[in-house]
């Protein structure tokens, strides 16, 4: 988070300085002689460009920010309860659990999530049907 602010300047300030070399050599990549008064005389123009180019990074980190992070072990849980449920057959049993490193309450909401996708059928008495 505290990134954000220094991250944004750095960019303001590079693309200001991209704007003016970019006018000093007429946007050539091999100019033979640089205007210094072209230069000079955007100025303005190069520092809206640099706020724009800061904006854009601003608000890209504010994005990135405001998205909650996924727990890392989301996706391996999920991927050992699919096994888990191959192996028997589809129906996964709460009951059973006991082989697994998953923990119990895990289990349950990720096939609380499930059942909301409809990904899983409670079948009663803790167990459910995957598909």
């Amino acid at each position: 988070m505290w990134l954000r602010f220094p991250l944004t300047l750095i960019a303001t300030l590079g693309g200001t300085l991209i704007a003016y070399g970019g006018f000093y050599n007429h946007f050539s990549p091999h100019p033979k002689v640089g205007d210094h008064a072209l230069a000079l005389q955007m100025i303005p123009l190069e520092l809206v460009i640099g706020v724009v180019f800061g904006a854009l990074v601003f608000r890209l980190f504010g994005r990135r920010l405001q998205q909650p992070n996924p727990s890392p072990h989301a996706g391996s849980s999920l991927r050992m309860l699919y096994r888990l449920a191959h192996r028997m057959n589809g129906v996964i049993d709460l009951n059973q659990l006991e082989r697994t490193p998953l923990e119990p309450q895990q289990v349950r909401d990720m096939l609380n999530t499930l059942e909301g996708q409809g990904k899983a059928v409670a079948l009663g008495n803790g167990r459910y049907q995957l598909s």
